[in-house]
């Protein structure tokens, strides 16, 4: 069973973030993993110049990589806490791709 949710915000009502995560059934321990885990999967996409989601409770979190960039960044940032996103000026669509 696939698992999804998704979160739209509304950035001073000139950009709309959206966020979406979603995993696989957990990899269940064995020789070459011994812990278990979720993979989760957070698509960050947005039309505004700078955004940034902080994440709570992240002592369960074992790993962030960034896996894929949407559009002309001029930074990002993906780590245990946070994905970040940043263009030229508003208005484009860009967005990250983090496992």
């Amino acid at each position: 069973m696939n698992k999804k949710n998704l979160i739209v915000i509304g950035i001073s009502l000139i950009a709309v973030v959206l966020i979406s995560c979603h995993g696989p059934e957990p990899v269940i321990p064995n020789e070459q993993n011994p812990v278990s885990f979720y993979r989760l999967r957070f698509e960050l996409s947005t039309t505004s110049k700078t955004t940034r989601v902080t994440a709570q409770n992240t002592q369960f979190f074992l790993t962030a990589h960034l896996m894929g960039v949407k559009g002309v960044l001029t930074k990002q940032g993906v780590n245990m806490h946070s994905l970040a996103v940043r263009q030229e000026t508003g208005g484009n669509s860009i967005g990250i791709t983090a496992d």
